[in-house]
């Protein structure tokens, strides 16, 4: 049990200064071009991250995407490149 209780500090020490940097606010005009939808159509749900990537679920006109990006820390703004977004099987 203690060995758990390490683990999940040193895990939630790891990584949240990655959820700090990231801005839910950045993501609808970031996931734009991969779904197809206007910045201002769209909503943010889900955010999640680590230190090399980020998911979230961006819906928009009734549709919803799985999108993620890899995260570059390297500038400490949270820097997202590569996002890709797909449509949800549901």
């Amino acid at each position: 049990m203690k060995k758990f209780m390490l683990c999940a500090a040193v895990l939630i020490l790891l990584t949240g200064p990655v959820f700090a940097d990231m801005q839910t606010s950045d993501l609808p005009a970031l996931s734009s071009g991969a779904v197809g939808c206007p910045a201002d159509q769209i909503q943010i749900s889900n955010l999640n991250g680590t230190p090399n990537v980020v998911t979230w679920m961006a819906k928009c006109n009734g549709k919803t995407y799985y999108c993620s990006a890899p995260q570059s820390i390297n500038n400490g703004a949270g820097f997202y490149g590569g996002i890709a977004c797909k449509e949800a099987q549901i």
